[in-house]
């Protein structure tokens, strides 16, 4: 018992004492949704990826990634909006829209195994006024296999 003790201690300090790259804040976003009272309620987290476009190298696309239960309602429907919380390149945060859906559907890539809780949103809007989301730390290429989510 003294053993596991000890190992919980030292896992403790570790994880207490250790710092996250500063790049790690620029990758990251806390995801909201608007009662009908227009109050902001925070419901997830999420990460950025770019991919780089193979046609033109200078151009990425970025994506958010979060757990698809966070983008869904309690029928199982894929929300219309969602807010990021995002860093200004200013040092202040904003909330900013994301529309969900695209010509009324959802604009939602997802796994094909159903038991997998992860969806990518293709982010549509300008960033220019945030942090570097679109930074080489954030970027990663996957090859993982998806299907845009058709409702």
């Amino acid at each position: 018992m003294k053993n596991i003790f000890l190992l919980f201690l030292i896992l403790f300090y570790l994880s207490s004492t250790a710092q996250e790259p500063p790049y790690l804040q620029k990758c990251v976003a806390f995801i909201g949704v608007k009662d009908k009272k227009g109050k902001l309620y925070q419901i997830g987290t999420g990460f950025f990826i770019g991919l780089r476009s193979t046609k033109d190298t200078s151009k990425s696309y970025l994506f958010l990634v979060t757990a698809k239960h966070v983008v869904l309602d309690s029928n199982k429907k894929f929300i219309k909006e969602i807010y990021l919380r995002l860093n200004t390149k200013f040092g202040t945060a904003k909330e900013e829209l994301i529309q969900l859906y695209f010509n009324k559907k959802p604009n939602i890539l997802v796994n094909e195994d159903k038991t997998a809780d992860i969806a990518v949103i293709p982010i549509l809007t300008d960033l220019d006024r945030y942090d570097d989301y679109t930074g080489s730390k954030c970027t990663t290429y996957s090859g993982a296999k998806c299907t845009t989510h058709s409702g």
